[in-house]
């Protein structure tokens, strides 16, 4: 079980090292990161985030049961 963490571990280093060997150079040189239609996705993520965050209110299926604990 420990090698098969390890071996997880290893190959999450390579992937972050491709993408640093890719993405940096990239961003240096002013090129976008993602394409437009990618851009646009994370827009509409950062508004639909945004948006819930009006203080809490629960939306949707269940909502009457909805709680929260601290």
């Amino acid at each position: 079980m420990v090698a098969v963490i390890l071996t997880m571990l290893l190959l999450l280093a390579l992937a972050l090292a491709v993408l640093a060997a890719v993405a940096v150079p990239a961003r240096r040189a002013g090129r976008e990161l993602l394409t437009d239609r990618g851009q646009a996705a994370l827009e509409g993520l950062r508004e639909r985030g945004a948006a819930g965050t009006d203080g809490g209110t629960a939306t949707g299926p269940g909502a009457d049961r909805a709680t929260v604990t601290v």
